[in-house]
């Protein structure tokens, strides 16, 4: 990819990367630079860079890249990532990508800021109320709130998707997915994203993607797109349905009619797969047909986010008459 000079660019790089207290290679301030150039966009709500937050003493949550504290700044709480040492790359990665995906269904970040505590240097978001997986636990919830997250969340994934150049979260999962006191469902967590370019395909997609059950065949090998995340919402839709959380079988071969035989991922989700069939009490029903698809191993046969959507607004539409 050609990326022109852009003093202004560079500028604002270098302003993320001088409040990392540690050596900074130059292949990440080039990263940086790369996603500045490939963005922009700046109607996105914020904060004034640099303020002080206070830490409430409650971690909302821990990564792989760092702790999620709750804090406050003017009488408001915020969520705040702090992230671990090792964590620079994801850093700056994150903050971009969330800044440039403001949706009702994404977590918005507003600035990066400093802990009144320590001065360490975190990246400022919304507080949300739970992670989805949390939610799942905490009781039944009825079919139509079901479909209502599984739309917010296609509505969420379809904003990444039609990005340009596209953005492939390639973690989705219900750790990643929080939920707001009034039930609005928001994906969360870039720090393993990937901004997706025909030209720069081989090179953005070296690295592996997350959780291992949420993944697809082509992931292993790197050669994988949007459709990633697709795969990974069908597992994620199959959770939130039957609100347990479903444990593949082993890929390995077994015995079909004397033959050694690979199970395909459908088959490896079959036990949770009939349990869903049973809740929607049909094989034909629309969003059955559409997981069977999301959890096809050709990436080709899976459907678009717009395919989804498709199907999940007209499951609401359906609960209303």
């Amino acid at each position: 990819m050609h990326i022109k000079s852009n003093p202004p660019l560079i500028i604002r790089s270098c302003h993320i990367l001088k409040y990392i207290n540690m050596q900074i290679h130059i292949h990440l301030l080039m990263e940086l630079i790369i996603v500045f150039a490939l963005t922009g966009k700046e109607d996105v709500p914020h904060l004034p860079p640099n303020s002080i937050f206070q830490p409430t003493g409650i971690i909302l949550g821990q990564g792989a890249y760092g702790d999620v504290l709750e804090v406050l700044y003017k009488g408001k709480l915020y969520a705040a990532k702090k992230y671990r040492f090792t964590a620079f790359k994801a850093f700056g990665q994150e903050h971009e990508m969330t800044r440039i995906c403001f949706h009702r269904n994404v977590v918005p970040y507003y600035c990066i800021g400093k802990l009144e505590t320590d001065k360490s240097t975190v990246v400022v978001m919304e507080r949300m109320d739970k992670n989805l997986d949390t939610y799942l636990t905490q009781g039944k919830i009825a079919l139509p709130v079901k479909f209502q997250i599984l739309t917010d969340i296609a509505n969420g994934l379809n904003h990444l998707h039609q990005q340009n150049p596209a953005i492939i979260h390639r973690d989705l999962k219900a750790t990643n997915i929080l939920m707001s006191s009034d039930g609005v469902a928001k994906i969360s967590d870039f720090g393993n994203s990937r901004i997706i370019d025909s030209s720069d395909k081989a090179e953005l997609l070296t690295s592996k993607p997350g959780t291992v059950d949420y993944m697809p065949p082509e992931a292993a090998d790197g050669n994988y797109d949007c459709t990633l995340d697709i795969f990974s919402y069908g597992h994620l839709a199959i959770y939130i349905l039957l609100q347990q959380l479903p444990k593949r079988l082993k890929m390995a071969t077994y015995y079909s009619e004397g033959s050694l035989v690979a199970r395909i991922e459908v088959q490896r989700r079959e036990k949770y797969i009939n349990e869903v069939k049973t809740m929607l009490k049909s094989d034909r029903h629309p969003f059955y047909l559409i997981l069977i698809r999301c959890l096809e191993n050709d990436k080709k046969e899976r459907p678009s986010c717009k395919d989804i959507l498709d199907c999940t607004e007209k499951e609401k539409l359906m609960d209303l008459e």
